[in-house]
């Protein structure tokens, strides 16, 4: 074995060694995420939304809707996924299922 690989090899145990030690005593405070999540409006979800528009209607003009949505979202305090949907009626056509599942993540 190469030099290199036993070095790696050394590392990934010693790595993997040092995660066992922090996850042991992970505390996960699922309300805390949750509220952490809602604080975004749903904006979290917003570049899973562009690639998955970006398929339908181009990636440039999924980007500029979720953008102008995004904008919106935050200007007017709304969630990000009532703001897209009303977006544009070309847009809401292909956000029927797959917004719904992808923003389905954050609520």
């Amino acid at each position: 074995m190469d030099d290199a690989l036993s070095r790696a090899i050394i590392l990934t145990g010693d790595l993997l060694a040092r995660l066992t030690l922090i996850l042991n005593d992970l505390e996960i405070d699922e309300d805390r995420m949750r509220t952490n999540l809602e604080i975004t409006h749903g904006l979290v979800s917003s570049e899973a939304v562009m690639l998955s528009l970006g398929h339908a209607i181009g990636r440039q003009h999924a980007h500029d809707v979720v953008y102008e949505s995004a904008q919106e979202a935050i200007r007017t305090h709304r969630q990000f996924g009532e703001v897209l949907v009303g977006a544009n009626p070309t847009v809401t056509a292909h956000l029927t299922g797959a917004a719904d599942h992808l923003m389905s993540a954050v609520s």
